[in-house]
């Protein structure tokens, strides 16, 4: 997965697609601690969700930013940490339920409980690492904010949607957090689009961008627009069936589980 990831970040950041989503994300008129939780709290959560590594695609676009190689690898590491490790995708939820019997619908709303706090913390150790104490002073209120959406909205969706699509999870909540955030702003009354600048007082850039926006993330659309598709369970009946689809592995405790590798 992470080498498939890398490929796919390599190929849009030669054709220009990098660029072009770098651009699209300047042009939102959020602060830089807004910026952090938007792009590694909300965004991260979604890719993770989707099956994508956020760690392999983020950098590039938080380098393109201005952050440091370090920041740029470290804060979508911790972003998107609280849906993997407190295990809101598919595997980790499904995979020990199977093992032990467990009911996979209450497994999911138990952990979903510790979100809130761990979301939060996590948030507040972002800014510690971009800023230290005077990032996590000036963030504290984006990072609550971010936090605690997150964990609230994975407590609602794992108790509104279907055991069957648990893996989604992570996308709505992650989704719901980037419009928070930018609801936010409207409330205390900032733009959440930068102002265009005069035309005329602006030097053209000398390569400007080639593709349009829909273009440049056509790519992640598709792996949500899949996702989705994967997550019917007619669709998942059926892929589970495919001839030699079912794989069984031993596991722990002397138990075998089917990995159900192809769905």
């Amino acid at each position: 997965m992470v080498f498939f990831t890398i490929l796919q970040v390599t190929m849009m950041d030669i054709t220009g697609a990098i660029g072009v989503i770098s651009d699209y994300i300047r042009s939102i008129a959020a602060e830089r601690y807004e910026q952090i939780m938007i792009l590694n709290v909300g965004l991260g959560s979604c890719l993770v969700s989707i099956g994508a590594t956020p760690v392999t695609m983020l950098p590039p676009i938080m380098i393109a930013l201005g952050y440091s190689p370090i920041a740029a690898i470290a804060l979508p590491c911790l972003g998107y940490d609280p849906l993997t490790s407190f295990s809101l995708l598919a595997v980790p939820l499904t995979l020990p339920a199977s093992i032990f019997g467990l009911d996979v619908k209450l497994l999911g709303c138990t952990v979903a409980l510790f979100l809130p706090v761990i979301s939060t913390g996590f948030a507040l150790g972002m800014l510690w690492i971009a800023d230290g104490i005077h990032g996590v002073k000036k963030g504290f209120l984006s990072a609550l904010i971010a936090g605690l959406t997150l964990g609230l909205s994975c407590i609602l969706f794992v108790n509104v949607l279907p055991a069957s699509a648990i893996g989604l999870v992570g996308v709505f909540s992650g989704l719901v957090t980037i419009c928070v955030l930018l609801a936010m702003r409207v409330i205390q009354g900032k733009p959440v689009l930068a102002p265009k600048a005069d035309p005329a007082t602006v030097t053209p850039p000398e390569n400007p961008p080639v593709m349009p926006l829909t273009r440049a993330v056509l790519p992640w659309l598709l792996l949500v627009v899949f996702c989705i598709i994967i997550s019917i369970p007619i669709i998942q009946t059926f892929l589970y069936n495919l001839p030699g689809s079912a794989q069984q592995f031993h596991v722990v405790a002397n138990k075998f589980v089917d990995l159900k590798l192809l769905n």
